[in-house]
C-alpha cells in the first residue's frame, strides 16, 4: 500500500491522509445530481436500474399512490452488473437505510388517527404492483442472490436445509406476512424501521472499520519507514 509521507529531521516521516476525491458515482454526488431533476426523470433512471435517492424514491412513490397509480416496479438486474459495484452498492444502500430508518416515522403519524390510518392502508395495499409484476421481481431476486452467492464461494447444492435457515436467520418474518391491515400497519411499519436501522447501524462499523484499517495501516508504513530512515544514519 502507498500512503503520501511528508519528512521532516525532527520527527522523521509523517503520514499525511490521501485527499478524498469526488467519485461520480458516489452517493454525494448522485445526491446532488438527483436535486437537479425532475421527478419524471428520475422515474426514468429508477425503471432503468439506476440508483436514486431514497427519499426521492418515497416522494415519487407516495405521489403515485395519492393519484391511484402503483408504486413503481424497480429491477434488479443481474449480479454480473453489480459484481466490480458492490462498494458503490454498499455506499448508496447505507444512506437509503439511514433515511428510512428516521423518516418512516412520519408514516406512524399518519397511523394515529383511525380514520386516516385506514385510508392509508387502502392506498398502499392498492398502489402495490400486479402479481405478474412481483413476479419479475421474485425471479430477479432470485436469480441476483443466486449468483451472489456462488460467486462468494458457497456450494448452493449441497445442504438445502443449512442455506433455508441461513437465509430464515437473515430476514425475520414480517408483521402479518404479505398483508398489511389497518391492525397491523404501525407494528409494520415500528419492525421495517427497526429492521433498517440494524443494517445503517452495520454500515457505520464497516465504514469505521475501514477508517480505522487504513489509520492503522498508514501507522505501520510511517514505522517502517522511520526505521529503516534510523538504520542509514
Amino acid at each position: 500500500v502507498n500512503f503520501p509521507l511528508n519528512y521532516d529531521s525532527l520527527h522523521g516521516f509523517h503520514f499525511f491522509p490521501p485527499k478524498q476525491k469526488q467519485d461520480p458515482e458516489s452517493h454525494h454526488h448522485l445526491l446532488d445530481d438527483a436535486e437537479a431533476k425532475s421527478n419524471e426523470e428520475l422515474t426514468k433512471l429508477a425503471e432503468n436500474g439506476k440508483w436514486i435517492p431514497a427519499e426521492k424514491l418515497d416522494e415519487i412513490n407516495f405521489q403515485r399512490a395519492m393519484a391511484g397509480q402503483p408504486f413503481l416496479r424497480l429491477p434488479y438486474g443481474s449480479f454480473e452488473d453489480d459484481a466490480d459495484e458492490l462498494e458503490k452498492l454498499q455506499d448508496r444502500a447505507a444512506y437509503d437505510f439511514k433515511y428510512m430508518a428516521k423518516s418512516f416515522s412520519k408514516y406512524l403519524n399518519i397511523c394515529k388517527d383511525k380514520d386516516e390510518r385506514e385510508n392509508f392502508v387502502k392506498m398502499i395495499n392498492g398502489a402495490r404492483p400486479s402479481e405478474a409484476e412481483q413476479a419479475k421481481s421474485k425471479k430477479e431476486l432470485g436469480e441476483w442472490f443466486t449468483d451472489y452467492l456462488i460467486a462468494q464461494g458457497y456450494w448452493i447444492e449441497n445442504d438445502p436445509m443449512m442455506m433455508k435457515q441461513m437465509i430464515v436467520n437473515s430476514f425475520p418474518m414480517m408483521e402479518g406476512k404479505g398483508e398489511i391491515t389497518s391492525e397491523n400497519i404501525r407494528d409494520r411499519i415500528t419492525q421495517f424501521m427497526r429492521v433498517v436501522a440494524k443494517h445503517a447501524q452495520a454500515a457505520d462499523k464497516e465504514a469505521e472499520h475501514h477508517k480505522s484499517s487504513l489509520a492503522l495501516l498508514s501507522k505501520q508504513a510511517v514505522t517502517r519507514t522511520n526505521s529503516k530512515l534510523k538504520k542509514t544514519q
